[in-house]
């Protein structure tokens, strides 16, 4: 991994678009199973959920603001994570360390070296396979395709490209969504406005 003006932990630097190159090669060599370890969704939350990077050795640290409190992603590089935690937890002063993305492997792993493991249910990501959301099968869609006939029963519904002539449309549309939702009172919502 070339980290080249990355602060060597504790120390840390906004993410930059200049970093692009250097986060997609480390995700590319260390396949994440997480859906926020893309650069992409790193640079597109950092206004609303802080990202910063840092390094130890050849390992990038991620580190984001989660529901108020900042958490690291497990550091990625080829090292055992329980080493690189100790390491980390070594050069922390003190400073409790979270880490939030963690694989069931990784959290085993943590566990066995007497770390504690919480997990939390409502950021476990959900993944589904790509006939089921083609066919919709069975009673577990069954509130899905009921709400695509809804739509399709009182709607005029057709795909177009998103181009500048209907840009303010779907503009218009986001507010009127946001309004009914009251995305002010969800932070969650409020980013993705």
């Amino acid at each position: 991994m070339d980290s080249a003006g990355l602060p060597r932990f504790p120390a840390f630097k906004p993410l930059e678009l200049s970093d692009r190159a250097m986060v997609e090669k480390a995700f590319r060599e260390n396949q994440p199973q997480i859906s926020e370890h893309t650069f992409t969704n790193l640079f597109v939350w950092r206004g609303s959920k802080e990202v910063f990077l840092s390094q130890l050795d050849d390992f990038l640290l991620v580190r984001r603001k989660h529901r108020g409190k900042y958490f690291l992603f497990p550091p990625i590089g080829w090292r055992s994570l329980s080493s690189v935690v100790e390491e980390l937890k070594s050069l922390a002063g003190g400073e409790t360390l979270e880490f939030y993305g963690l694989t069931s492997a990784q959290a085993e792993e943590l566990r066995r070296k007497g770390f504690q493991i919480t997990s939390s249910r409502a950021d476990w990501d959900y993944v589904y396979l790509v006939s089921d959301l083609v066919n919709l099968p069975g009673p577990r869609f069954y509130s899905k395709r009921k709400e695509i006939q809804k739509c399709l029963s009182n709607h005029k519904c057709e795909y177009k490209a998103l181009t500048s002539e209907i840009l303010s449309d779907c503009l218009s549309l986001q507010t009127r969504w946001c309004n009914v939702k009251h995305c002010e009172a969800e932070p969650g919502l409020t980013g993705e406005n």
